[in-house]
């Protein structure tokens, strides 16, 4: 009774109270014999903090080296304890005790006894026991005990950071890397991983820490990677990406801050840094601050920026405010240096060299004049003297450092964890006996985090291609080595959606399951790649560690994640026992592995094991310490995936709205947010509740607009570089208007017509959200070059020279110019303060929007997305005769399909039009009522290979029978039934073998693709053939087309002419014409067949010879016209061949006549 109160307290306390979780990850072990192989157990895994604008993402795992047997926990019940029974009896879940800071293993087996109880009444587990911990306790039995702990805590990182502010880092001993053996001599301090390949030789017994260093020296990079000045490779793209964030084991990639940089060149000897540098322009020291007489010194950007860029410091003013003392607009508020009370002291008494304010604030020039290199803020003493006074934390004599009353005191430390996290230890509660542990990073191992890790360093960015812009990925980057077992080392698991992602550098260390690594094998990186919906495999990278003598391997990638519907040469091994062979997708040598089935592992899937992910998840592979890696479905997590995540399936109205898509947050996320929307088209905001806004751009007469138009969308961000976003849209030529729909923030809008013709759409000063914006583009918004608006001699100078008078344009008012650009900047004009100025920015007019260089557009098509590295839509620019959201359909003669024509007019709405089997699955396929990937791969092979032979059979057989009546004709009386009759069998045999062979191609380049928009997502059925191919193709279809149209017209001729001849020659006193229309009213029957058929061909020839293709879905009409023709033939049969007979009339009726006798007995029957 008194544990079923304490644990209704203790879920009572919980719902009042929010408390950290601090949930222990690899707390099971086996056996105290094998465990003692595992290096790593008993972990905590938190986020890593990266500052407010860094973008990097990296999850430190803080572990125990010591195993659990060291401790001799003596348990005396301080905590309460429970049986999984009792826990199930009060209806507890696992998502409960998870918010406890149970440890994951225990929670995964809790839920996993839950699952057998409802299942088989398996009661093996439940005695198996839960210590309910109170913080800041914790672990499988309470006994560990963060050391530094607060109430105000609101999260293990919480913990974590106040933990290392009480105890910083100040080491009275150096950790040390203890697996090169090294004599240093005289030198006493130990080996650091960092003095190998440093470029001195540490070790005085040969040398051993530069040893093989000279494989980096002969290192080289590829075209779009940088060298390290240590020899390793990182992406172009990460150089100088990040200054507090080097790439570069050797930090070589960044530099110092430019102010610092400058500083530091005046203060030290001549250097290449230094010296290799350009200083100045045309025999002057030209700088920003040279040659200033046009450049306007107030502006929007200099306005109350807190620095004096007017002389007057006429910019500041008005820029703080008091409600004691309201000033003019041209006096400043400073304090009176006596007095020391505000005054307003006039703008011409500003640096006028003598002081009136307190501090000299009112003359900077006094206080920059001998202290140009520093950037804090001065203040000068009323005598003016040299002595300068600063403001910095550190003077003892002029700074006053206040403290709170409140702090918190912390006792010594008492136990050195170096760089680890310091737990004490709680041996027996009762007799108080404790002792100190360390859970070291991943960077350190040993009792007191003393020794350096062998380890791999892995950054690396993801890049997808616009098929997957919206799609979540589960990805798992894995440490394996070469052998038969291919053991798994180490692995890091995490989520990646390209819209969230785009921009993260994801960080994590690998470790070596052996200490020291084995030398002898050779190590890989490993990365799966499966969309987290769908679970479906989506690829596999394999990247190789080049240099196993670096105790530490620098590795920076960027990873492109492979395509939808990515085609890669079949494996040629044979040797995946349990598992299929599969290729990398980013090795040209197509270089294979084995993925084995659930069960099995190595490198040819020959060990078994026994797998323990859930039902509903994939196994991956087994780990170096035998635990089972999982890639678990979007509402499960867990080493196992047995633990429900149910964020996104509770409080619905606080959850996505508008039909968002809820996706749960990862553990590589530090954030009070728990999940993440992906928007439909239409809408935006944290809950996809706003509604995109909207911008029509309407054009006058007089501007000549081209069919492509490049809209970009510029956002002004304060203090930073505008952020640039560019859509592509395709212009109707009857069309003088676009409506575009856009969710990005943006202050201003340019439009780019054909061969940089730029017209300035839209100026926001400030963005707002879900509106509708309406402008009109004339002639005299066009942003004209500077070659228009300058002199040749003025466009020739340095742009450093030649930018300071950009103003002016803007301030000549009689040309009403709006904007203007050069090869380097796009600027427009505004009104501030009575005066008419210039604002520019960069803007690369060659900017690449290609995709990556990977474009998923069909037939050369060319991919445009919005933006260079992180975009959110992408465009197809389709060649003449291609069109389609992927430039899938193909429109030149005969390469014409259903699809093609009438595949992008359907909507769930269209249920009227019927047309064969073909229409009914694509409409259905459209329509997603039919979504089976292998049914729709099957009907796209066979229906369309099926419609083109049973077409060209129909019109051979027709053009056999009408060449059949013309041999009648011509043999009269001499024609041998029974012959034509065997001679038929054969020639259709011929013509059936004849007809499949020449279309057998068509089903091998036939395949399905996904076209995934922001509109809608629908599956085509396409073909592709080489251009060999493509030409056989042309000639074989006019073949079959041309042949049996000359047969069926040189028989009806043939029919005609032969049987009037034969009446004129029986009655030669009759004109010949009388005869000749005697007969065709005589033999209409043997006539109309041929030459409606001919009639029928007549359109389908025009079209395909003499049309032009089509370029959009716009032109249909006439192509589904030309389309529909080649059908009318085996549906007019009837018509053509049995009504115009009275022999095959007579034999209708006669089987009507049967028909109906035969159901009027059935009838009387049923009476």
């Amino acid at each position: 009774m008194f544990r079923t109160k304490y644990l209704f307290y203790f879920i009572l306390i919980h719902f009042i109270i929010a408390t950290p979780q601090i949930n222990l990850h690899f707390t099971d072990l086996t056996n105290e014999n094998e465990s003692s192989d595992v290096l790593q157990h008993n972990c905590l895994r938190v986020a890593a903090f990266m500052g407010t604008s860094r973008l990097d993402r990296e999850i430190i795992t803080y572990c125990m080296n010591d195993l659990p047997s060291k401790f001799d926990i003596e348990n005396d019940n301080i905590f309460p304890k429970f049986k999984f029974s009792e826990l199930s009896q009060q209806n507890i879940t696992s998502q409960q005790l998870y918010i406890w800071s149970a440890p994951i293993d225990i929670i995964e087996r809790y839920q996993f006894y839950l699952d057998q109880l409802s299942a088989s009444y398996d009661k093996s587990m439940e005695t198996q026991v839960f210590y309910n911990c109170t913080l800041p306790r914790f672990g499988p039995m309470c006994q560990y005990e963060m050391i530094v702990y607060e109430q105000n805590y609101m999260s293990l990182y919480d913990i974590i950071v106040g933990y290392y502010r009480a105890y910083g880092y100040r080491p009275t001993k150096l950790t040390c890397y203890t697996h090169l053996e090294c004599n240093r001599g005289s030198f006493s301090a130990c080996l650091d991983w960092s003095d190998i390949c440093n470029g001195y030789v540490d070790c005085v017994d040969g040398g051993s820490d530069e040893e093989h260093c000279w494989q980096l020296e002969i290192n080289e990079c590829n075209d779009n990677e940088y060298r390290c000045h240590n020899g390793q490779c990182i992406p172009r793209e990460f150089f100088r990406d990040d200054t507090g964030s080097p790439d570069c084991i050797d930090s070589s990639d960044e530099i110092l801050e430019l102010s610092q940089h400058v500083y530091q060149c005046t203060i030290q000897q001549p250097s290449f840094e230094c010296e290799e540098k350009t200083l100045n322009i045309d025999g002057k020291n030209e700088t920003d601050e040279t040659e200033c007489e046009q450049w306007p010194c107030k502006n929007i950007y200099t306005h109350c920026d807190g620095i004096w860029n007017c002389p007057n410091g006429a910019d500041e003013i008005g820029c703080y405010l008091s409600p004691t003392l309201n000033c003019s607009s041209d006096h400043h508020i400073c304090i009176e240096p006596i007095t020391h009370e505000l005054m307003c002291l006039p703008i011409t008494k500003a640096n006028n060299g003598v002081i009136d304010c307190l501090g000299a604030t009112d003359e900077p020039k006094l206080c920059q004049r001998d202290y140009q290199e520093k950037q804090q803020p001065k203040y000068l003493s009323l005598n003016a003297s040299r002595e300068v006074v600063e403001n910095h934390n550190e003077n003892k004599v002029n700074s006053v450092n206040s403290r709170s009353p409140f702090f918190e005191i912390y006792p010594q430390r008492e136990y050195e964890c170096h760089r680890g996290l310091g737990l004490r230890v709680w041996l027996n509660d009762t007799k108080n006996l404790t002792t100190y542990a360390c859970l070291c990073p991943p960077s350190f191992y040993g009792e007191q985090c003393q020794y350096q890790n062998q380890r791999v360093s892995l950054t690396i960015k993801f890049q997808t291609l616009s098929d997957s812009l919206s799609t979540l990925f589960a990805i798992i980057i894995s440490l394996i080595d070469d052998s038969e077992e291919r053991i798994i080392h180490s692995h890091e698991q995490f989520t990646y959606l390209s819209s969230r992602d785009c921009k993260v550098k994801f960080n994590a260390y690998l470790l070596y399951s052996t200490r020291p690594k084995n030398q002898t094998k050779t190590y890989l990186i490993h990365i799966d790649i499966y969309e987290k919906f769908s679970l479906n495999y989506r690829g596999s990278l394999l990247f190789p560690i080049k240099f196993p003598f670096l105790p530490v391997y620098r590795l920076v990638l960027i990873a492109v994640i492979p395509r939808k519907d990515a085609k890669y040469p079949r494996c040629s091994k044979s040797q995946c026992v349990h598992g299929k062979c599969m290729i990398y997708s980013n090795q040209p040598e197509n270089v294979t592995f084995c993925q084995c089935n659930q069960g099995w592992s190595g490198r040819f899937c020959t060990i078994p094991h026994t797998s323990m992910c859930s039902s509903d998840s994939i196994s991956i592979g087994l780990s170096a310490y035998n635990r089972s890696i999982c890639v678990c479905p979007i509402n499960k997590f867990g080493p196992c995936c047995l633990l429900i995540d149910s964020i996104c399936q509770t409080n619905n109205n606080l959850t996505c709205q508008n039909g968002g898509q809820c996706i749960p947050m990862d553990e590589y996320t530090e954030s009070n947010q728990k999940f993440l929307c992906i928007c439909p088209k239409g809408y935006i905001g944290d809950l996809c509740e706003l509604i995109d806004n909207k911008l029509i751009i309407k054009f006058e007469h007089d501007v000549a607009l081209s069919q492509t138009i490049m809209i970009h969308f510029i956002n002004i961000i304060r203090n930073a570089a505008p952020i640039r976003t560019t859509t592509l849209r395709t212009m109707p030529l009857t069309q003088i208007s676009l409506t575009i729909y856009w969710s990005r923030p943006f202050h201003i809008v340019f439009v780019e017509l054909q061969n940089k013709i730029y017209y300035l759409a839209v100026v926001q000063k400030t963005y707002q959200r879900s509106i509708t914006t309406t402008t009109i583009i004339n002639k005299s918004d066009r942003c004209q070059h500077i070659n228009e608006l300058f002199n040749e001699t003025f466009v020739k100078l340095n742009l450093l020279r030649r930018i300071k008078y950009y103003h002016l344009p803007c301030q000549n008012l009689s040309t009403n110019l709006t904007c203007f650009y050069d090869n380097l900047h796009l600027c427009f004009c505004y009104d501030y303060q009575q005066q008419r100025l210039a604002n520019c920015f960069k803007f690369n007019h060659d900017m690449k929007f290609d995709c990556f260089g990977q474009s998923v557009c069909e037939n050369e098509g060319k991919c445009f997305q919005d933006t260079p590295d992180c975009p959110q839509r992408a465009t197809c620019i389709c060649l003449p005769c291609f069109y389609g959201a992927r430039c899938q359909f193909i429109s030149t003669r005969f390469g014409l399909s259903l699809d093609a024509i009438l595949g992008s007019s359907i909507t769930t709405l269209f249920t009227t039009i019927i047309f064969g089997l073909k229409f009914w699955i694509l409409l259905l396929a459209q329509m997603t009522i039919i979504s089976n990937p292998l049914f729709l791969r099957i009907q796209c092979i066979s229906l369309d290979f099926l419609l083109r032979v049973f077409l060209n059979m129909d019109q051979w057989l027709n053009a056999c029978i009408a060449l059949e009546r013309a041999i009648t004709t011509l043999m009269a009386a001499g024609f041998d039934k029974k012959k034509s009759k065997q001679i038929a069998k054969i020639v259709i045999s011929i013509l059936i073998m004849f007809m499949i062979g020449t279309n057998i191609y068509d089903p091998i380049y036939r395949r399905l693709i996904d076209e995934e928009n922001e509109d809608e997502k629908r599956t085509w059925c396409i073909v592709t053939y080489p251009s060999s191919l493509q030409t056989f193709n042309s000639f074989m279809q006019t073949f079959h087309f041309l042949v049996p149209f000359l047969i069926n017209l040189i028989s009806a001729v043939i029919l005609i002419i032969k049987k009037s001849r034969q009446q004129s020659n029986v009655r030669p006193n009759r004109a010949y014409k009388q005869i000749l229309k005697q007969q065709i009213q005589k033999h209409k029957h043997l006539i109309t067949a041929p030459v409606i058929l001919v009639i029928l061909g007549i359109p389908r020839l025009v079209i395909s010879f003499i049309s032009q293709c089509m370029k959009s879905t716009n032109d249909a009409y006439l192509f589904i016209a030309g389309y529909f023709v080649s059908f009318i033939p085996p549906m007019v049969t009837f018509l053509v061949f049995v009504l115009p007979s009275e022999f095959y009339k007579k034999q209708l009726y006669a089987s009507l006549t049967t028909f109906r006798t035969t159901i009027q007995r059935y009838l009387q029957r049923i009476r």
